[in-house]
């Protein structure tokens, strides 16, 4: 029988499907962009990271990043994404769940994304929900994977994307945000982290460097500075919002902006 280095013709496609599997780990996946000035991720990134316990080999179905809009945790999940995805055999960030599964065919296509996010197979084609659940649970089962739903607001999306721990493979980390708490008490989780607004040092941070360029504001503009901070209230989103409009205008302008 013909060998190649010691492996039969049977087995020689299983022995560079295993080669390709290896080297695929190794490859770090690409970054997701975060934000132009991530003032006070790394800290909350760092507190999830803990809640994931990545040195434990269990399958874990954590951190339900709980949080109003507009208060950072799309940013935040994108930022773990990225600090961790090189660890497993593949890695999914689904944005916008909650928005694509209300469109036609919606729970299909994001099952489609998933398989395809990890598997890199295009052949892979979803006709409906329970298909899209019979591969994930074929395909992953043996897979570390991290997979993070970002924007979830309904069950349903959750069971039909990562429904059963048994659906994926031993290390796997399953992640997902939401604004409605009652999604802790309906899935099983092992953790939860609610985002809270930012201090007034890291609120200050973020507004200047939008503002100004930098992290203090100028000298005519730092009472207007105080109360730009104060109306956003810690909400990154609004903070980003008001010092990017507000950049580069005059006092006058700024006092005008405000109603003052």
């Amino acid at each position: 029988m013909f060998l190649i280095f010691g492996i039969d013709r049977i087995n020689e496609s299983k022995f560079i499907h295993a080669i390709v599997e290896d080297i695929s780990c190794q490859v770090r996946p690409p970054h997701l962009y975060v934000a132009q000035y991530p003032v006070g991720i790394e800290s909350r990134v760092k507190k999830i990271k803990g809640l994931l316990k990545l040195e434990m080999n269990d399958i874990c179905m954590v951190g339900i990043i709980f949080g109003i809009m507009g208060i950072g945790k799309t940013t935040i999940a994108k930022a773990i994404y990225n600090s961790i995805a090189y660890q497993f055999q593949g890695s999914c960030f689904l944005e916008k769940v909650s928005e694509t599964s209300g469109q036609p065919n919606g729970l299909v296509r994001l099952q489609e994304k998933l398989l395809y996010a990890i598997l890199r197979d295009s052949s892979l084609k979803v006709d409906s929900v329970e298909q899209g659940i019979n591969l994930i649970k074929q395909k992953l089962s043996s897979k570390k994977v991290l997979l993070i739903l970002d924007g979830v607001d309904r069950l349903l999306q959750l069971e039909a994307l990562a429904g059963q721990r048994a659906w994926f493979g031993s290390g796997s980390r399953i992640i997902f945000t939401a604004r409605d708490t009652n999604l802790q008490t309906e899935y099983e989780v092992d953790a939860t982290y609610e985002v809270k607004g930012l201090d007034p040092n890291e609120a200050h941070q973020l507004f200047c460097w939008h503002a100004f360029k930098k992290d203090k504001p100028d000298d005519d503009y730092v009472e207007l500075t105080k109360h730009a901070i104060h109306l956003a209230g810690g909400l990154p989103l609004s903070l980003v919002v008001q010092g990017s409009s507000l950049c580069g205008r005059s006092v006058a302008e700024w006092i005008t902006a405000f109603g003052l």
